[in-house]
């Protein structure tokens, strides 16, 4: 500020935020109210942008760490037959499916595969999901019985490349085809069948843990792709087999744009599979 300190800014969180030093000349920082500089001004503005998205974080952390205390307090219990009749009807209805895609033209697409897993080392591609029932690859019953549900039945060449050489648990593997080849399936398969039934987040075990451990972290560039893959994941990730003991494996979603106490509430009551867009 000058001499005696003008300006000062608002102390609500509007512009500015650095309070004039007083002193002589022209020295310290001065507020949105002052007569500082652009750049003063502007950092002034900065502070105040920070501390409120300093202070919505802190609000969200204790919304998030308040509902997971109360999960952890809770009974273990599996879902209601209710509950699996609604979400099989709502996840498996007939109009999901594979049928758009041309199989066909789909078979003299070229496929390179290179390192340790590359043929003839590797494993073979697969000709049908019906291959996966085979022991090797020890695929969980709820997963295949999840596949069949999806109708799916003649793999595209991502998929039937990627499956086995992700089940195969010796490989690290990068990937890449074009959008409407399948590769949500190539992924999610192996990842679902390879979560650990007896640590899954929604036993009530893991809730005394407080902060949420996905196993699996799936990135997506935007929130549709986002919410599409959502919807996959809990379409294999299915078990209506599960009960109090063992827990169904937990599909949640985050995105912004979005209200984030809703997306917490979810985290809260576990996560297996973490799908999320980069900000949020």
């Amino acid at each position: 500020g000058r001499g005696g300190g003008r300006g000062g800014g608002r102390a609500d969180g509007g512009r500015g935020g650095f309070a004039g030093s007083g002193g002589a000349g022209r020295g310290g920082f001065s507020g949105g109210g002052g007569r500082g500089n652009a750049a003063d001004r502007k950092a002034g503005r900065r502070a105040a942008q920070m501390a409120k998205v300093d202070a919505k974080g802190r609000a969200e952390a204790d919304f998030y760490f308040k509902l997971r205390a109360e999960e952890s307090g809770k009974k273990a219990r599996g879902p209601s037959k209710e509950t699996i009749r609604r979400d099989r009807e709502e996840l498996f209805d007939a109009s999901h499916g594979s049928s758009g895609i041309r199989f066909d033209e789909y078979e003299a697409v070229p496929v390179q595969r290179s390192g340790p897993g590359a043929e003839p080392r590797g494993p073979k591609a697969l000709a049908s999901f019906d291959d996966l029932a085979d022991a090797k690859f020890a695929v969980p019953k709820f997963v295949l019985e999840n596949v069949r549900r999806c109708g799916y039945k003649r793999p595209t060449p991502i998929q039937a490349h990627c499956l086995p050489l992700a089940l195969d648990d010796k490989n690290d593997l990068m990937s890449c085809a074009q959008t409407g080849s399948g590769k949500t399936c190539a992924f999610l398969v192996p990842a679902i069948s390879r979560l650990d039934p007896n640590a899954r987040e929604g036993s009530s075990d893991k809730k005394g843990s407080l902060a949420a451990s996905p196993s699996v972290v799936v990135m997506a560039p935007t929130r549709e792709l986002a919410i599409q893959i959502h919807h996959e994941a809990r379409r294999l990730a299915f078990d209506d087999e599960a009960n109090a003991a063992v827990a169904p494996p937990r599909a949640v979603v985050v995105y912004g744009g979005a209200d984030a106490k809703a997306q917490l509430r979810e985290l809260a009551r576990g996560c297996d599979v973490l799908v999320a867009t980069p900000g949020r």
